[in-house]
């Protein structure tokens, strides 16, 4: 009986449906500016843009329902064109309700920059400190290496959420208004994103968490350790850096940013931690790989042949699945549209 009474009263609340429904992370439920316009019924007319010309139209149930339709019939001035992706007749009827009940402050109180700043600065000090050999040395010793790993995940995890949160409820300040060629750079890296993380994490590797003891077997590298010996951290940087160029406000250049440059710092780091523990073993690893990707082959020590090989059809068919699958899910999740014509 509770679970039934908070759904409904979460579906009576507009601003809770259009959330559940991702409307909400790029419009503002209130009058505030956002990556779309506004959604509170503050203006009784709009400026619009049609066919180049701009053209006042009032804010009623028609207009409403061509915006999610056709949005880019008309699009509201000051903002981008193809971002929004269409919205089907029969969703779009059932959305119209919940827009209409919308007042100027129907907005939830937002947090400030501030505090997703410091969740940034947590998450990547999480990483870089508990994983410091000076903390981590000791820790694994009174803990044991299970122990300290999962509380170490724990920590992060809890970071990551707080980071997320603050990122979701931050206010949107506007840097550069996003042009259409910008979303072809997460479309275009995200299928070798995910084949690096496919392949980092389904790699033994002295530099994935808990297996610096592989060193002591004179590892010889393999599969995607041959482009970068790091994977996994390079790529996230890839991953974020690649989603600034069509995230134009401070808030998402806080988020995506501050993971890129963990990545790279955090490869850093790890090599270093991984020369104090291991010494001449890790240096006879590090000497046939790279930390930028095809450096080393660059300087000869592999060829992509060999990589491209090692990593395998099995793998490359993953990350393909991976790739569909985060194409037709990243609307449903996030609420904004992965494919470049919006």
């Amino acid at each position: 009986m509770v679970l039934l009474a908070s759904l409904s009263l979460a579906f009576a609340d507009p601003v809770a449906e259009l959330r559940t429904e991702g409307c909400l992370a790029c419009h503002d439920a209130g009058t505030a500016a956002g990556v779309g316009p506004p959604l509170g019924a503050g203006l009784a007319e709009v400026e619009v843009t049609t066919a180049g010309a701009t053209r006042t139209v009032p804010r009623d149930e028609a207009y409403l329902l061509r915006a999610m339709t056709d949005p880019e019939a008309e699009v509201r001035v000051g903002y981008p064109h193809h971002v929004m992706a269409a919205v089907g007749e029969a969703k779009a009827k059932a959305l119209l309700p919940a827009l209409q009940a919308l007042g100027p402050d129907s907005a939830p109180a937002r947090g400030g920059l501030a505090a997703l700043a410091v969740a940034v600065l947590a998450f990547a000090a999480g990483h870089l400190g508990l994983s410091a050999h000076s903390i981590r040395g000791p820790g694994v010793r009174r803990l044991g290496l299970g122990a300290f790993l999962g509380l170490y995940s724990l920590a992060i995890g809890v970071a990551f959420a707080a980071m997320v949160w603050t990122w979701s409820r931050a206010p949107f300040v506007p840097l550069w208004a996003p042009a259409p060629w910008m979303r072809w750079v997460p479309f275009c890296t995200m299928p070798f994103v995910l084949l690096a993380q496919v392949a980092g994490y389904s790699t033994p590797s002295p530099t994935l968490s808990g297996q610096g003891g592989l060193l002591a077997k004179a590892p010889t590298p393999r599969g995607i350790q041959w482009i970068t010996r790091h994977p996994v951290n390079v790529s996230s940087s890839f991953w974020a850096l690649a989603h600034c160029f069509p995230n134009g406000d401070v808030a998402s250049l806080l988020l995506f940013g501050g993971v890129g440059l963990l990545g790279i710092l955090g490869s850093y780091h790890i090599d270093r931690r991984l020369a104090a523990e291991h010494g001449e073993a890790w240096a006879q690893y590090a000497a046939q790989t790279s930390l930028w990707p095809f450096a080393g082959i660059v300087a000869g020590k592999g060829s992509l042949g060999r990589a491209l090989r090692e990593i395998g059809v099995v793998r490359i068919l993953i990350a393909v699945g991976a790739f569909v699958g985060v194409l037709y899910s990243h609307m449903w999740i996030i609420g904004a549209s992965p494919w470049p014509s919006g």
